[in-house]
Formats: structure tokens, C-alpha cells, sequence
């Protein structure tokens, strides 16, 4: 009796240890090289590409305890994969991409495959699928080695496009890798940030050479960099938006300005802070700065005979922040105020009206009509607007904008 009851608990505690998870492909700290940043150029042999690996080193590597340190190292391949394969057999640790917070296209790469380069790491499940993705002027090897900000040229990027509120351009900007996948594969168009770097070491003011690297205690150069104003770095200075890359499904096919790219937010009712600047408002002219203080855009999807129809209907609540008038003429009366929302009206449809022009003429739906296309009128849109680039193009957009200037209270 004593020897079944053994036996019994015998394959009780079998059968637990067999329902314990195990650890069994973990990889210990120590032998992990996260990797926080990646760049991608086209490389110097036809057909190659030049793969920069920005690698976080450990803190006791640092010059200053607490203060991360990087490493840069670029590597030459066919292919992204082999590039890691490569990385892997020159440094100790195993390569990690769990960090991995911004990719950097240069501007041939991200003109010329962007989704192919990009493809490897959408496949790799340990890299986060809202890791951004931007492209820059010139290489993107030279913005890797920068040192633009304490944390990085990955997490500086990260914070730019996320946080990057005072002047709205790419505040919500969807160029995560998740939407960018998506959205190829609903065969929809996207865009990337472009973003535009100048190397302030290269450069020279008033025939004054610029300042070298700002020193650590013992004398050498510190990677991360020292931070200023509101810790950025010298170099973070030189870094700013230029707008960005249109793609029709997976080709290059035009570019947009940082005016049109906030245009562009408009219209996706995610643009908050915007500055519209006009030469003439009520009759005057001079210059006036109106801040966006608030959005609204509704767009229907109507079928006429062999087209789509979007009516657009776009609210948008606006302060006067700026006035430089040089007639001396009073601003803050009914008459002026009115007068500028007028003004703000005019300017607004027509700036609108480009930009969607612009876009039927490249072919490009970065707004997002096709999706409203196929929620309302999915059997229309599969007989009729396929391919969407030629139903794009046909389609009509009536445009209504109402814009309401909020008053002060010494309007008299």
C-alpha cells in the first residue's frame, strides 16, 4: 500500500514538473548586444548595402556611470540578414533587436526599396512594431554616428516624431513599421519622414570653424554628447524636419514640404498647434500668424455614375497669436476679425485643394480615401475602383472650410 501511495506521488510530481515553463531559449544579459539604431544606405559595390549598427555598450563601459555610451559599426551585404550574420561574427554577443526604437533610410535606399530593406525586420519578431522609420537627406550612416542626444540617435528620433510638439509637424505621424506593413498590404499608399541633417562640424560661420566635441572628465570625447537647451546636443541643433516621402503601395513617387505634411495632418483631423501665416487678412496687408487651436474634418464617400465623390467639411478654430502692421490700423475690432476668418477661409481651401491635387496627380493616397471607399461602398469599390490609383484620379473632392478666429476679450 505504502509503495503505490509512493508511486502515485512519484507521477503526481511528474506530471507538475512536466506543466513548468522553462527558459530554455533565454539568452543571458550579459551576451546580449541590444542594438538601438540602425542605418541603411545604398552601398558602394552595385547591388550592396551599407547597414550602420548603432549597440548600446554596458555601464561600466561608460565614461560617466549612468550615462549609456554607443557604438557604431557598418557593415557592407547583399542583404539586411546577412549584414546581421556578419555583426554577429564581430562582436561576442548575440545581436538583439527588442531596443530597437528608429531605422534611418538614406534618401537613394528609402527612394529606391524601402519596403525591401525594410522587410527583414518586420519578419523579426523581436523588433517592436512601432519602431519608426524615417528617411533622411545624404546618408543615413552620417546621422547614426552623430551623437544628437544622450540616449541616442534611435531614441532622439523616437521622441522627435512622438513628442515633437511645438511645432506640430509629425506629432501623430504614422510611420511606424506596423502601419507602413499594414498598409502594403491593403495596397495603400504611406509616407516616411524625411528628416535633414547637417553636420555642424563640417560646416563653417562667419569664417569661424565650429566648435569640437564637447569633453568628458578624462579628456575624451563623449559619445552620448553634451545636452543643451532642452538636452539636446550640437548636433541635435542641425537636425530638423523637411517633410516627406510619398509611396504609391511600394514605389517612390513624390515628395511633400513640412507646410503640406502639416496640410496633410489637417485632413487626417490630427493636426493641433499648426502656424498658418498669411501676407493680407480683412484687407490688410501685413503679416499675421494664426495658431490652429482646433479641428474638425468629415469626409463622406458618394458614387456618381462611373466616379467616387468625397465631400470634405473641415472646422477649424484658430487665435491670432501675431501681427506685424505697419498701418496702425485697429486689430481687435468685430470688423477686423471677421474679415480674417474670411481671409483664413480663402487660404486654407486653396492650399487644401493643391495638396489634394498634388496627390491625385502622383497617384499616391496617403489621406486615406480607398479605406473610406471600401467600408461604404466595398462592392462598387471592388468592380469599379480597382486599380485605386486610376479611380483615385478620377474622383472628385468638393471642399467646404469654415474657420472661426477666437476673439479676445478686449474686442471692441
Amino acid at each position: 500500500m505504502k509503495r503505490l501511495k509512493r508511486l502515485l506521488a512519484f507521477c503526481q510530481i511528474a506530471a507538475l514538473c512536466l506543466c513548468l515553463s522553462g527558459c530554455w531559449d533565454m539568452v543571458e544579459i550579459n551576451d546580449r548586444l541590444c542594438i538601438r539604431g540602425v542605418g541603411i544606405d545604398v552601398g558602394e559595390q552595385e547591388g550592396m548595402i551599407s547597414v550602420t549598427f548603432q549597440m548600446l555598450l554596458p555601464y561600466e563601459t561608460s565614461d560617466i556611470q549612468g550615462t549609456p555610451m554607443y557604438q557604431n559599426l557598418t557593415i557592407e551585404a547583399a542583404t539586411v540578414s546577412e549584414a546581421v550574420d556578419l555583426l554577429a561574427t564581430d562582436v561576442e554577443q548575440k545581436p538583439h533587436f527588442e531596443h530597437l526604437s528608429a531605422i534611418v533610410l538614406g534618401e537613394e535606399t528609402a527612394k529606391r526599396a524601402a519596403v525591401h530593406v525594410l522587410d527583414y525586420f518586420y519578419r523579426v519578431p523581436q523588433v517592436r512594431r512601432n519602431c519608426e522609420i524615417v528617411a533622411v537627406n545624404g546618408l543615413a550612416q552620417d546621422l547614426i554616428a552623430s551623437s544628437v542626444m544622450d540616449g541616442g540617435v534611435g531614441e532622439y528620433i523616437e521622441n522627435m516624431i512622438k513628442t515633437h510638439n511645438n511645432r506640430g509637424h509629425f506629432s501623430k505621424q504614422p510611420s511606424a513599421m506596423s502601419r507602413i506593413f499594414v498598409k502594403d498590404a491593403n495596397d495603400e499608399a504611406f509616407y516616411l519622414p524625411m528628416l535633414d541633417y547637417q553636420n555642424l562640424e563640417n560646416t563653417q560661420q562667419d569664417g569661424q570653424e565650429s566648435q569640437p566635441a564637447q569633453q568628458g572628465s578624462d579628456g575624451a570625447a563623449s559619445s552620448g554628447g553634451e545636452s543643451q537647451g532642452e538636452g539636446k546636443s550640437a548636433d541635435a541643433e542641425s537636425l530638423k524636419m523637411a517633410g516627406a516621402l510619398l509611396f504609391d503601395e511600394r514605389r517612390f513617387v513624390g515628395t511633400l514640404n513640412t507646410a503640406q505634411l502639416d496640410l496633410l495632418h489637417l485632413l487626417q483631423d490630427q493636426q493641433k498647434g499648426m502656424v498658418l501665416t498669411l501676407s493680407e487678412a480683412a484687407g490688410i496687408h501685413a503679416r499675421f500668424s494664426f495658431r490652429v487651436d482646433e479641428s474638425e474634418v468629415a469626409i463622406q464617400c458618394q458614387v456618381e455614375e462611373d466616379h467616387f465623390v468625397f465631400p470634405i467639411q473641415v472646422q477649424v478654430q484658430c487665435l491670432l497669436i501675431e501681427a506685424w502692421d505697419g498701418t496702425g490700423r485697429e486689430l481687435s475690432t468685430e470688423e477686423f476679425y471677421t474679415g480674417a476668418e474670411q481671409s483664413l477661409e480663402v487660404y486654407l481651401t486653396g492650399q487644401l485643394q493643391a495638396l489634394i491635387q498634388q496627390t491625385q496627380r502622383l497617384g499616391a493616397d496617403v489621406i486615406g480615401f480607398s479605406r473610406l471607399a471600401r467600408q461604404t461602398h466595398y462592392q462598387w469599390y471592388q468592380n469599379q475602383g480597382r486599380p485605386w490609383r486610376t479611380a483615385f484620379r478620377a474622383a472628385e473632392f468638393p471642399l467646404t472650410v469654415d474657420v472661426t478666429l477666437k476673439r479676445g476679450g478686449h474686442v471692441q
